[in-house]
Formats: C-alpha cells, structure tokens, sequence
C-alpha cells in the first residue's frame, strides 16, 4: 500500500466517521437545522487544510539549499513522533470515542447550539487534515509527487465510501481489523521515516 494512500485514507476515515456520528445524532434527535452547521464545520476545516498545506510547501520551497537537509530530516522525525504517539493514544480510547462523540453532539444538540456543532466537524477535520499535511510532506521526500498524489486522492475517496457504507447500514464493516491493520502499517511507515530522517541529518551533517 503507497504511503500517501495509507495516510490519506487513515486521517480520513478518522474524521469522517466523526462527522458521521454527529450527522446520525442529529438525525436522531430531528433536528436538521443544525446540518448547515456541521457541513459548514466540514468545508471550514478543509479550507484551513488546504491553507495550511499551502503554507507548509511555500515553507519548504523557500528553504535555502544548505537547509534543505536538515528540515526534511526534521521534519521526518516530528512525523514518525507524532505517528508512534497517535497510534498508542488511538488503541488506549478506540472504544470510548464514540460514546465521547455521541455524548458532546447530543449536549450542543440539546442546547441548540450551532457553533458547538459547527466547531465539533471544524476541528476533527482540521485535526486530521494538518496530520495529512505533516505526514504527506514527509513521505514525499521519499517517492514521486505524481503517483503520491493519485494515490492520496485514492485514500480519501476510499475512506468517505466505506465511512458512507458503514451509516447506511453496513454495519460488517471490520473497522476495527482495519484500524489494527492501519495501525500496523503506519508504524512500520513510522520506522521508515526514523531511519530516513537519521540518513538526512547525516548527510547535512557532513
């Protein structure tokens, strides 16, 4: 599996089942009003994405040579931190998210709170997406910018169908194996960026 499909699809399907739950609780509770916040939520935090992506490449394309090194292998190592970190907290709470996502959308519903809901799909979209950011820039030190981008297209399509046919009634669907096996293939990309941040360190070193 390509690293940037891998993390697309992971950081995906992590936000969109947030925004799923939320959408079903609302659903729940009748009150569709309160959808234009949550999808208002959504394209805020896909908008800050896109601008922190942004950011983060001009950051990169402005580096002068002799520190090109350097910030890539930095930048591997923050990743690959951050991966092993996510990955432990993921298995400690796993079973309690939902009920913890459940629980908060069901008291801003309660209260008729548009910003709560709003703020709720912002920031687990926001979350995710500067996690990509981080993840993608530093795996694509290592592979080519064309295919990481087809195949990072790939991930978040992959991760909104199955997120999809999970709340329609689908409820086969072993998300719990494909977190293990995401998990799973994440630290192995994790150890991949260690040794690749260490070699760039080196080299600028030199």
């Amino acid at each position: 599996m390509s690293a940037a499909l891998l993390i697309t699809f992971r950081e995906t399907l992590e936000a969109s089942l947030v925004v799923a739950i939320v959408l079903t609780v609302i659903d729940q509770l009748q009150r569709n009003r309160l959808k234009l916040a949550l999808w208002n939520g959504v394209l805020a935090g896909i908008l800050c994405s896109i601008a922190i992506a942004v950011a983060v490449h001009l950051f990169f394309q402005s580096l002068p040579a002799h520190l090109e090194e350097i910030a890539e292998g930095v930048t591997m190592l923050v990743a690959a931190a951050c991966i092993f970190w996510l990955v432990v907290w993921m298995a400690r709470v796993r079973g309690d998210v939902r009920m913890q996502v459940t629980d908060e959308a069901t008291e801003h519903i309660d209260r008729g709170s548009w910003w709560g809901i709003f703020f709720m799909s912002f920031f687990a979209v926001v979350r995710e997406g500067t996690e990509t950011v981080l993840f993608l820039q530093a795996s694509a030190f290592r592979a080519s910018q064309i295919f990481s981008s087809v195949a990072a297209a790939m991930g978040v399509m992959l991760a909104v169908g199955m997120t999809v046919l999970l709340f329609r009634g689908l409820h086969r669907v072993p998300m719990r194996r494909i977190f293990q096996f995401t998990s799973i293939l994440l630290l192995l990309f994790a150890v991949s960026l260690v040794i690749g941040g260490v070699e760039e360190l080196m080299e600028a070193m030199a």
